[in-house]
């Protein structure tokens, strides 16, 4: 048997929805995937008009000055660098050939000198330029062979 309170819920909820009150109700599943579909498919159509968009301004440039291209090309001179490849070896050439004979000539006592050319000049404070003034007669370890 059905209860008085029963029917009149019944017909509240009609009387309701006869006046068009929405549905009071948390979650719509047809409502929220036709949403989220929707806002996806935009997505879409935005992204691929935006990437069309993009590859037509960057695949339609053309250079506008034909005789300024030179100036930012860095040319490679094969016979300048074959020259400089040949006087970077002759100076190596001269170097081992430099060492070798110091190798053959040095003794344990012979201190080797080396000198460094254009080398830069530092300032000295004064502290450092005393202790430059004092010469001590350390020799050398000698090379490794």
């Amino acid at each position: 048997m059905t209860d008085k309170s029963f029917i009149k819920r019944i017909l509240k909820g009609a009387r309701r929805r006869r006046q068009g009150l929405s549905d009071h109700r948390l979650v719509h599943p047809h409502r929220v995937w036709f949403t989220g579909i929707s806002l996806a498919v935009c997505l879409f159509i935005f992204g691929t008009f935006w990437s069309l968009n993009l590859y037509w301004s960057y695949n339609n440039i053309k250079p506008e000055n034909t005789s300024s291209v030179g100036s930012d090309i860095t040319i490679y001179r094969e016979d300048q660098v074959q020259q400089a490849l040949e006087e970077l070896k002759l100076r190596q050439d001269n170097y081992d050939q430099i060492l070798t004979e110091l190798k053959s000539s040095q003794t344990p006592s012979t201190p080797i000198i080396i000198i460094v050319e254009n080398a830069p000049e530092e300032e000295l404070s004064p502290e450092d330029q005393l202790n430059e003034t004092e010469e001590t007669d350390l020799p050398l370890p000698e090379l490794a062979q």
